[in-house]
């Protein structure tokens, strides 16, 4: 199943070559046409394909050496450098020795018991709690620790 990037129309494999038939470079084209609307988009090549998966691996094996060099089980208090980004957690305490810092994370809501899940680590560190977006430096995600759900 092919999926539309503009109108979302889900293509079967047996509608590419359908969708595509009046044009007179069907035979040869590595485009995709999209039978609803008719937005045309290339198939990803090989060097995408790779990349893909190679972003993948490498953010897998950073995240088992996050665990590993913690010593980590999945229900353990753990840095917040360390959540998977998307995965939910509950702070469990900030152990940080800037007094000003821990109470301007207190007031934008970063307190024992909130939920808060990784959106992004680089170039910053981004955060979510509850609706609010917070862009954090590298030492906090070292400071605040979470337990996993």
């Amino acid at each position: 199943m092919i999926q539309c990037p503009l109108c979302g129309y889900v293509i079967r494999p047996e509608q590419k070559t359908t969708a595509c038939a009046r044009c007179p470079l069907s035979s040869g084209c590595d485009l995709t046409c999209c039978a609803n609307c008719g937005y045309q988009w290339p198939e990803a090549s090989l060097l995408v394909t790779w990349w893909r998966r190679w972003q993948q691996r490498r953010q897998t094996r950073a995240q088992a050496r996050r665990e590993s060099l913690w010593g980590l089980s999945p229900m353990s208090e753990v840095p917040l450098e360390c959540l998977p980004i998307g995965e939910t957690a509950t702070v469990e305490s900030v152990r940080t020795s800037r007094h000003r810092y821990w109470r301007q994370l207190s007031t934008l809501g970063v307190a024992p018991g909130a939920a808060v899940s990784v959106r992004q680590r680089q170039p910053a560190l981004v955060i979510r709690i509850g609706e609010t977006d917070l862009a954090l430096d590298a030492e906090a995600g070292r400071e605040i620790f979470v337990q996993r759900a």
